[in-house]
């Protein structure tokens, strides 16, 4: 029941994780439409103070895209199952120095020892 309901979890975490991941990017989408749209505004007025107004906007919304860019790129790793994760840590617990000994090459579980 305890494992059931930690799987349970977990599914409603990758779940939302990938949802997250969707609406980011789709409201790079929409940033991109705004920008492009509001670069079309610009080009085809004639006043300055207009320009300036629409300059600000722009600013705002690259430094927008340029978040929402960033926040995609650091999409977490979802390859491995619970069960895998959650046995491994388990087997750390139980022993960290054969982990230690037997993976070498893995520098993260080392420094976050």
């Amino acid at each position: 029941m305890v494992r059931i309901s930690r799987t349970t979890s977990w599914d409603k975490q990758s779940h939302y994780l990938v949802m997250r991941w969707q609406e980011q990017k789709q409201a790079l989408k929409n940033v991109n439409v705004t920008i492009n749209k509001l670069t079309d505004r610009m080009i085809d007025t004639t006043s300055t103070a207009a320009i300036k107004a629409y300059e600000m906007k722009l600013e705002k919304l690259e430094s927008q895209k340029a978040l929402i860019a960033e926040n995609l790129a650091n999409k977490p790793d979802r390859s491995k199952d619970f069960d895998t994760r959650f046995r491994t840590a388990l087997n750390f617990l139980a022993n960290p120095w054969i982990l230690r000994v037997f993976e070498p090459r893995k520098r993260p579980a080392r420094s976050r020892l």
